[in-house]
């Protein structure tokens, strides 16, 4: 598919899981790059939250997700969705940083897998 097929589609599967996930009352804004990450070609999507505002900033590189399955997009989506909600635990006056990241995609990824099994 084309980047904006693809962007098309992403659009989609955010707004069927924005109910499911609760993420309603998040001021959410979709972004989607030309090309790759700079620093991290392989990189899918990230997000920025400012929980605090409950606003986020979430950016998909569709020129990575082009020849995706639906399925996996949903995965993408529903994984970036999950950092969403797992943003407000960080404390970064506390903790080592690179672990932190670490045990929040392991989470994000243990969640967003839930998820997708509890719709199917």
């Amino acid at each position: 598919m084309t980047n904006r097929e693809c962007i098309s589609k992403l659009k989609r599967i955010w707004k069927k899981w924005t109910p499911i996930l609760g993420l309603q009352q998040f001021d959410v804004v979709l972004h989607f790059a030309e090309g790759p990450d700079e620093e991290d070609p392989e990189l899918e999507g990230y997000v920025h939250v400012s929980w605090e505002y409950m606003r986020a900033d979430v950016q998909f590189f569709p020129a990575k997700l082009r020849n995706k399955s639906e399925e996996y997009l949903n995965c993408v989506v529903v994984h970036e969705a999950c950092h969403i909600l797992l943003k407000e635990l960080q404390d970064l006056k506390h903790c080592n940083c690179e672990i932190h990241m670490q045990h929040e995609e392991r989470v994000a990824t243990m969640l967003e897998r839930a998820f997708i099994r509890a719709v199917k």
